[in-house]
């Protein structure tokens, strides 16, 4: 009977001892106060092409590539972040100019066409990069603002799922 007074305190005190370490611990979070670019990739971005949305499909067909298409606002905050901290990384811009056409979009503007397009493309969030075969079919689209190896990831994933074949 003592044996088993004895292993029930003990067992008590372990495990009292083991809830007062877990309720005792506290996880820390740091955030960045803000974001930061090398000074080697500030100035630089994407070569964007330059010419109609016909002429950038017609080039992503002729180099068996597909098109990237970057819809943005001039209001936008996130599309200006996206060309100040994502766009400028080398890592990015490679695995870009290796498997895209790369095109811009001012879907804000009736003048060029560039909002009846992001109507018809169904844009409802500022930034938009859509992933288009070169018959102008949608792949994917990435919204909002990432890091540069999200965009790649989420990328790589609407790749990697779609039916295309190049």
């Amino acid at each position: 009977m003592n044996y088993l007074l004895i292993g029930i305190f003990l067992f008590l005190g372990i495990h009292t001892q083991a809830q007062t370490k877990v309720i005792s611990r506290t996880t820390e979070y740091v955030y960045p106060e803000e974001a930061t670019i090398p000074e080697e990739y500030k100035g630089t971005t994407l070569n964007f092409f330059e010419g109609s949305l016909d002429e950038a499909l017609a080039e992503a067909k002729r180099t068996r590539k597909l098109l990237f298409v970057d819809f943005y606002a001039d209001w936008c905050a996130p599309c200006k972040m996206i060309e100040k901290e994502v766009f400028p990384v080398p890592k990015f811009q490679n695995y870009i100019h290796d498997n895209y056409i790369v095109y811009k979009v001012f879907g804000d503007n009736f003048e060029n066409g560039g909002m009846q397009y992001a109507q018809e493309m169904d844009i409802q969030q500022w930034p938009t990069l859509l992933v288009l075969n070169d018959e102008g079919e949608e792949m994917g689209r990435v919204t909002g603002y990432k890091t540069a190896n999200t965009y790649l990831l989420e990328l790589r994933k609407i790749e990697r799922f779609s039916a295309y074949r190049r």
